[in-house]
């Protein structure tokens, strides 16, 4: 997707958040009594640094509108429906259980194949990566399940080698592994997922698809390093608990690890731009509007255009 059609989707959806609390007096954010503590003493405090972060919100979307340039009539109409759609979105996806309801137990008895974790992180210089596939469930019956990479902003054969096949569960095997070649390339920050489908005798997992990042952490500066840590050791994936991790230090690094950790637990493409749209709304009071746009921009740059997109909501 182009960036302009990026920003103008966020706008949409900045002025439909907007105008809602202006509307209901209050703010429609995750509820802060849900974070545990233990949480909170994870990612280093930062409770009132996060009432604050959303107290200024407002104030922060009125400068970004000042900037704003609209496309075209037709394109904005589109980027006028997505932007709405996303907030209606907002409201039925409780951000804060979301992982907990994708990673739920399956029921007893039930037999399933997915991915042992919803991302990884790999250097660019790892030669290859190794992700585990786990069957959950019986394990006394042979089972099946074709697999396949596929590109996000990361390229096949570029990037990665692109690849497909099957994994075959015999009696007694709980865990297989896909092997994956990297090239080592100069550019990082990039991505692409490998998806199961096809199952033969068994179900499809909540964990799947899994998405791999291209990242090298070794430029970062060492505040930069401590914060994404925390955000990808916290247990609790939620946008409360991301903004906490970052606090005050929100940088293009940090804001762009914190929307990998959070995008990796979104189902669709609607709930990513939702996700990734909802963090920067928030994150705005503490940093550049131009910087976490323009990490957005590029994040969500593998997606189709907005036509495609609107496709999409169901």
């Amino acid at each position: 997707m182009k960036p302009e059609s990026i920003k103008s989707i966020l706008h949409f959806y900045l002025q439909e958040k907007s105008c809602s609390d202006d509307i209901d007096g209050s703010f429609d954010f995750c509820d802060f009594g849900i974070m545990s503590g233990e949480a909170i003493a994870q990612c280093g405090g930062g409770f009132n640094d996060l009432y604050h972060m959303e107290a200024d919100v407002p104030s922060s979307f009125h400068q970004y509108e000042e900037h704003y340039e609209p496309l075209d009539p037709e394109r904005e109409a589109i980027a006028q429906g997505i932007g709405r759609q996303l907030r209606q979105l907002s409201i039925e996806f409780d951000s804060d259980h979301a992982e907990a309801i994708r990673n739920q137990l399956p029921t007893i008895g039930t037999k399933s194949i997915q991915f042992k974790e919803r991302f990884v992180h790999v250097s660019p210089s790892c030669g290859s990566i190794k992700i585990p596939v786990i069957l959950t469930g019986s394990s006394d019956e042979m089972a099946q399940i074709a697999w396949r990479t596929y590109d996000k902003t990361a390229k096949s054969d570029i990037h990665y080698i692109g690849s497909q096949g099957n994994i075959n569960f015999t009696k007694g095997d709980v865990e297989k592994i896909i092997e994956i070649k990297i090239r080592n390339q100069e550019e990082t920050d990039v991505c692409f997922a490998v998806e199961l489908y096809h199952p033969q005798d068994t179900n499809i997992g909540h964990s799947n698809p899994v998405t791999v990042y291209i990242v090298d952490h070794s430029k970062l500066y060492d505040d930069e390093k401590q914060v994404v840590r925390n955000i990808f050791s916290s247990n609790n994936i939620s946008i409360s608990n991301v903004l906490a991790c970052m606090r005050d230090k929100v940088t293009n690094n940090t804001f762009k690890a914190a929307l990998q950790r959070l995008c990796s637990t979104a189902d669709t493409i609607p709930q990513e731009l939702y996700l990734g749209s909802e963090l920067l709304r928030l994150t705005l009071p503490h940093a550049r509007f131009s910087t976490l746009n323009n990490v957005l921009c590029d994040f969500f740059s593998y997606l189709p255009e907005m036509e495609d997109i609107t496709e999409l909501f169901g």
